[in-house]
């Protein structure tokens, strides 16, 4: 009976020994990476977002736009005693150059703006939508100067989305709602239903400010611009540059 106790005693001790073994083992850390390797990370639920790298090539993933032509790059390009088509304004190289493929008059970058703006990209001399930047790549035949239309308030009607020369006396100066936008009154009716030079507020200050609008109350004024249809203003006359105002009396 003694010996059968001790069997029994020794066969306890070694199932304790391996049950406190086997709870060192849950507890104790991973053993550590060989070769200074990071762990692994446990495997991610398949719910994880993962972002991926695009598979698109680089190459083909950004355009450039040509680059504008310079006085070092122009070439051959001729363009002595030729004017901005809108403004009349001397050609400046290195500003922004553009030229209409059609009708062959140019541009500078500040009047293409305003083209795209208020005359839906359409050339202000032939109303064609071919105004291309110059660049040093592309062959340019010889520019011209636009043809300039005189109008008057009897057929100003007819020439809508060109650029026009226009004179006569001003009775008023309008000014907008937000009062940043002035309307020059050739005729003395409302904003809407009088002919007018409009000048909105990211030209004001580069023809003078307010004051130099004001000014023009009573006067004869001779504007060269861009003749447009507003849907809602109605009839105008749109300057963008001081160039444009050719003469005050």
């Amino acid at each position: 009976m003694e010996s059968l106790l001790i069997l029994v005693a020794v066969f306890l001790v070694i199932a304790l020994v391996v049950y406190l073994r086997g709870q060192q083992d849950r507890q104790a850390p991973p053993n550590p990476p060989r070769n200074g390797a990071a762990p692994r990370s446990p495997k991610q639920p398949a719910t994880t977002y993962r972002p991926r790298a695009s598979k698109k090539a680089t190459r083909q993933g950004v355009r450039f736009k040509p680059s504008v032509v310079s006085s070092s790059s122009v070439g051959d390009l001729d363009i002595s005693d030729l004017v901005d088509a809108l403004t009349g304004a001397p050609l400046v190289l290195g500003s922004g150059l553009y030229q209409c493929e059609n009708c062959r008059v140019f541009y500078q970058s500040h009047s293409v703006e305003v083209i795209r703006a208020e005359n839906r990209g359409q050339c202000v001399s032939c109303l064609r939508s071919t105004i291309v930047p110059v660049t040093a790549r592309r062959e340019h035949q010889r520019g011209r100067n636009a043809d300039v239309a005189v109008i008057t308030l009897n057929n100003y009607q007819q020439h809508v989305g060109h650029v026009i020369t226009f004179e006569d006396q001003v009775h008023t100066v309008l000014t907008s709602r937000r009062g940043s936008d002035y309307a020059v009154m050739f005729e003395n009716k409302s904003w809407t239903r009088g002919f007018k030079m409009v000048v909105f507020r990211g030209a004001v200050k580069d023809i003078g400010g307010p004051q130099t609008l004001f000014n023009m109350v009573g006067r004869k004024v001779r504007v060269r611009g861009l003749l447009i249809q507003h849907q809602r203003f109605g009839y105008e006359i749109v300057i963008s540059d001081r160039t444009q105002i050719l003469n005050i009396q």
